[in-house]
C-alpha cells in the first residue's frame, strides 16, 4: 500500500528508534527485536492510514479540540497478554 501520510517523528523518538535497532541486531533474540518489529507495525499502520486495524482510540472531529482531530492511539502487541491467577502460590 502507498504511504497516504507523511510521519515526522519527534527527535527522541528517533533516538529511541535508533537505539532500539541497535540493541535488535547486537541480540537478534532478545526483546528489542520484538519491540523494534512492534514499533515498525505501528509505524507502517499509521503511515497508511491503518490504525484502525488495531486497538485503541481514535479522536473523531470535535469544535472543543479542533487541534486532535487528526490523532490516533494504537496498541500493537509485543508481548502475549496473560491473564487469570498465577499457577503457583508462595507463602511464608
Amino acid at each position: 500500500m502507498t504511504a497516504r501520510y507523511h510521519l515526522i517523528l519527534d527527535p527522541e523518538l528517533r533516538d529511541e528508534l535508533r537505539e532500539l535497532r541497535a540493541r535488535a541486531q547486537a541480540d537478534p533474540n532478545g526483546p528489542a527485536t520484538k519491540q523494534l518489529e512492534a514499533a515498525r507495525v505501528a509505524l507502517s499502520a499509521l503511515r497508511e492510514g491503518r490504525e484502525a486495524e488495531f486497538a485503541g482510540e481514535r479522536l473523531g472531529r470535535s469544535d472543543n479540540h479542533p487541534d486532535l482531530r487528526d490523532c490516533a492511539e494504537i496498541k500493537i502487541p509485543v508481548v502475549a497478554e496473560q491473564r487469570g491467577s498465577p499457577s503457583q502460590l508462595v507463602t511464608t
